[in-house]
């Protein structure tokens, strides 16, 4: 991936600064877990939060496996491209 990498052209500069201010995460965490949402809905409910114990990203970035209702989902919505299977021209 190199220098397009966004884990760390993007990711890990960002969660560093924000880390660097205040590493229990308290005064930050939960505006990030709020910003996603949706057309016609309020944003993320967010329990009260704990300090941080640990962080994982830039070098030490651990992947985390998806539910599997996800995964189930996405099967079963699967929608294949007209052209699927078909020889480039």
């Amino acid at each position: 991936m190199g220098e397009k990498d966004s884990s760390k052209t993007r990711v890990k500069p960002v969660f560093d600064e924000l880390f660097l201010r205040d590493k229990t995460g308290l005064s930050w965490l939960g505006g990030l877990l709020r910003l996603p949402s949706r057309i016609n809905m309020e944003s993320l409910s967010v329990p009260e939060l704990l300090p941080l114990r640990v962080h994982a990203w830039g070098d030490t970035e651990k992947a985390l496996f998806p539910p599997r209702s996800l995964l189930r989902w996405l099967v079963m919505n699967l929608e294949l491209p007209k052209n699927y299977g078909s020889s480039p021209k």
